[in-house]
């Protein structure tokens, strides 16, 4: 419905030949006044993302349709001076229009409209949008032609000179920058329901900074009101009192501004959402409740005066009277305990409104004064010392809870082999000596006392990297209520040992421990027990580099020690090393044999194995500060750039030995060994080497012998060439370093993921 009304107001108007866009505008205005306080906070959240980005986009789409439009509109026709005149008519129009009409505004006002806001207005308006889309629509004739072609250079001056030069303009004027949100206040006063509903604006004056000084909230806000003219006043009145309790949920409600006589119809028309709005909404939208303390209750039969409750009531049942906003008058009979609290304790009874109805509640909520505190803890610490453990019989243990929350894993050190996390232990025991009885002290349940006062369990980090250091601080508070149960929260940075196996890096899991014992007390005096919350998470942000797997807690005892270990098992993130050395690794590896695919007359062969070879040592100098250091486990990937370094030694020097040979003499011979090889690799490649020999002609041979034979054992004449080795080399050396590179790294990265 919220999108709704503004399009059907856009369509309404342009189906009645009217103006669209400013049809638009007051719809918006009235539905930001009326419905937009109808909707959720989320709601409005979102309602108002969404028109910021639709704002955005629709306003670049235009300026930047207008830019595009200057080189590709064809049907242009320029005349400077015709610009030119039109520019300054528009601001010589702008002046007749903004200087008279904020004259005319500030007649009968005292919040007038400055002269640097005039001069604003003047210099920075609208940047002719609405003027290029209804010139465009019609470019038949050239006097049309000319107005677009106009109005496009025009909009494009105004954007620049206009929209870049207001920022400098504003500090030249000293108008300050910013949005001030509207505010309401809103001032129940009186039993009889009587309310004052004001509303404070911001105002142009008081954007300047040297703007007088302000006053107090209500005077400034009267004051403000008695400046309005009179008939904004007046719809500012009917606004509040009558059209805002009628369309939104505000308050106050039609029950508290119309008159009495009334009552029926405005509780028809009252909605439940505003009879139950908090009091968090006084200072958003008007909305107040009505909230009694026991000053206003009036005590007696008959009495309306209030000032007799400012003493505490006598214990039993008293007769209570209290008015509600519609002037309507009620006895209540109420319980008082001995401390002048009403019984039961929160207590609440509704009183009825109109015939029929019940739409008033009043409870009591009963709260403590700072003597109530005072003499508690005075009585609860006459005595007591927080060096003796608190319990009445020192043969029994005490029985202490802990448990752990986690913030933040920040860091996992392999070197060091240490973890680094944040967080707060909760440990909660009974102190037996700290007791009492709440209706002794006005039902106080719950105390705060410094850590320091109060006996504490000297608990440290056991497998911690520093020496043992004590928890919390001073500033630190211990909850403590009437039964004795005690709860400390201490927070802190924990820098425990862990001992890490990065054999599988960077697909690693590690299980890192962290150990509290306590360091004076033996297991006979304090005995840990396992918290059924054990590990919990605390507004827990994820590390960069580390997944969190699982959690445990378990509970020790060796000897007369009690411990309570919380084990983290931790996965290492391995997006990161794999888009960034594992797969570059790979590939140099592989490109590494390419090397015995050029052939050896080529004459790039060595220099391209050179280089990559280079390349290789380079990268792993690079990658080598990522790589875990530790002398006990070397990580599988370790290993395999080892294993690819040698490979590419390999490759370089098999490439040079395989150009010494293509280089020989060819009148020496090829050895027996080199032929069997050539012969093989031909096998292998199901190919057959045809020769062709030359001979003087002999009148006796048949044609036949001068046809190629293929070259064999039973051809000696026929003979190999050096080339022939290289190519054979080439041959034997690809497909070695391919399958061995296979399974090299099928079987490194398979262990390692394992």
């Amino acid at each position: 419905m919220f999108f709704l009304m503004s399009y059907m107001s856009f369509q309404a108007c342009e189906a009645a030949g009217l103006t669209g866009i400013v049809a638009v505008l007051f719809c918006g205005i009235t539905q930001a006044h009326y419905t937009y306080n109808n909707l959720s906070v989320e709601s409005k959240l979102r309602t108002k993302q969404l028109f910021e980005l639709m704002n955005f986009l629709a306003e670049n789409f235009v300026f930047l349709y207008i830019g595009v439009a200057v080189f590709t509109f064809h049907s242009q026709k320029w005349n400077p001076l015709f610009i030119l005149a039109a520019l300054i008519s528009i601001f010589i129009a702008r002046f007749f229009n903004i200087y008279p009409l904020s004259l005319l505004l500030n007649l009968g006002r005292k919040n007038k409209i400055t002269r640097p806001f005039m001069h604003m207005m003047m210099f920075s308006g609208l940047r002719g949008a609405i003027a290029f889309a209804l010139a465009i629509r019609n470019t038949s004739t050239e006097s049309r032609q000319l107005m677009v072609s106009a109005t496009m250079m025009i909009v494009i001056i105004t954007v620049i000179l206009g929209g870049g030069l207001t920022t400098p303009m504003l500090g030249w004027l000293q108008i300050r920058v910013g949005v001030e949100e509207e505010k309401e206040m809103t001032s129940f006063a009186g039993p009889a329901g009587k309310g004052k509903w004001q509303r404070q604006y911001s105002t142009m004056e008081n954007m300047r900074d040297d703007a007088q000084p302000q006053m107090g909230s209500g005077q400034e806000s009267e004051q403000r009101k008695r400046d309005k003219a009179y008939l904004v006043g007046k719809w500012h009145n009917f606004d509040v009192r009558i059209l805002k309790p009628l369309l939104t949920h505000s308050r106050p409600t039609l029950m508290e501004t119309l008159p009495a006589c009334c009552l029926p119809i405005t509780r028809l028309l009252t909605t439940e959402e505003q009879l139950l709005e908090g009091r968090s909404h006084i200072e958003e939208d008007s909305d107040t409740d009505m909230i009694i303390d026991h000053r206003e209750l009036s005590i007696g039969e008959g009495t309306s005066n209030n000032t007799s409750a400012a003493s505490t009531p006598q214990p039993g049942f008293q007769q209570v009277e209290i008015h509600n906003p519609t002037n309507q008058t009620f006895q209540l009979e109420v319980n008082f305990d001995s401390g002048g609290a009403l019984q039961p304790r929160n207590m609440c009874i509704n009183i009825p409104g109109p015939p029929g109805d019940r739409v008033i509640w009043i409870c009591s909520v009963n709260s403590q004064t700072n003597e109530n505190l005072k003499t508690l803890q005075g009585d609860l610490f006459a005595s007591y010392s927080s060096k003796i453990r608190p319990v009445i019989n020192q043969l029994e243990p005490l029985q202490l809870d802990v448990s752990f929350y986690l913030s933040s894993v920040n860091e996992v050190n392999e070197v060091k082999e240490k973890m680094v996390t944040t967080g707060y232990l909760e440990l909660s025991w009974t102190d037996e000596l700290l007791k009492w009885t709440p209706a002794d002290y006005n039902n106080t349940e719950v105390i705060f006392v410094p850590q320091n006062d109060v006996w504490k369990p000297d608990l440290v980090l056991k497998n911690g990297f520093k020496k043992f250091e004590e928890l919390g601080g001073s500033f630190y508070y211990l909850y403590i209520d009437y039964e004795g149960s005690v709860i400390w929260m201490p927070f802190s940075v924990f820098e425990s040992r862990c001992s890490m196996n990065i054999f599988n890096f960077p697909f690693d899991i590690q299980s890192c421990d962290i150990k509290f014992v306590t360091w004076s007390h033996f297991a006979e005096q304090i005995e840990i027990t396992k918290s059924s919350k054990g590990i919990n998470f605390y507004e827990y942000e994820e590390n960069a580099v580390w997944d969190i797997l699982d959690t445990t807690s378990e509970i020790k005892k060796e000897g007369r020690e009690s411990e309570v270990k919380f084990t983290f098992k931790l996965r290492r993130k391995s997006q990161y090393y794999v888009m960034n050395i594992i797969l570059p690794v790979i590939f140099l590896g592989y490109l590494n044999i390419l090397v015995f695919v050029i052939p050896a007359d080529a004459g790039e062969k060595m220099s391209f194995s050179v280089t990559v070879f280079l390349s290789f040592a380079v990268f792993l100098t690079i990658i080598s500060t990522l790589l875990p250091t530790s002398s006990e486990n070397i990580p599988v990937l370790a290993m395999y750039l080892v294993i690819q370094l040698v490979n590419g030694v390999f490759a370089l020097v098999i490439t040079a030995f395989q150009l010494r040979l293509r280089h020989r003499d060819d009148s020496e011979e090829v050895s027996g060994i080199w032929v069997k090889a050539i012969r093989f690799q031909q096998k292998l490649r199901c190919k057959k080497m045809n020769t062709v020999i030359v001979k003087p002609f002999d009148s006796n041979s048949n044609i036949d012998d001068l046809k190629s034979k293929p070259k064999t054992d039973e051809n000696p004449d026929l003979t190999f060439g050096w080339n022939h080795v290289a190519s054979t080399i080439d041959f034997f050396a690809f497909w070695s370093f391919l399958i061995t590179n296979i399974i090299i790294t099928i079987a490194m990265f398979s262990v390692a993921a394992s």
